[in-house]
């Protein structure tokens, strides 16, 4: 089992955008290669035919964003 990809994604209510003064405002998160589970002895990936070069851990990507309308 593995979570790939993760995005997720807020926009700010117009009560709160109008008191900060701009016209929208998002926030948003996305992810990759967040979570497996296997069997498999770390940091081998499960869905890779194991070899002698894969002995590595996969990336873990993480990205935060604000996205602001004036």
């Amino acid at each position: 089992i593995r979570l790939k990809q993760l995005t997720l994604s807020y926009r700010v209510p117009q009560t709160i955008i109008d008191q900060i003064g701009v016209n929208s405002l998002s926030l948003y998160y996305s992810g990759q290669n967040l979570w497996e589970q296997t069997n498999m002895r770390p940091p081998l990936d499960p869905e890779v035919r194991p070899t002698l070069t894969q002995e590595y851990y996969k990336n873990r990507t993480h990205a935060f964003g604000l996205k602001i309308g004036l």
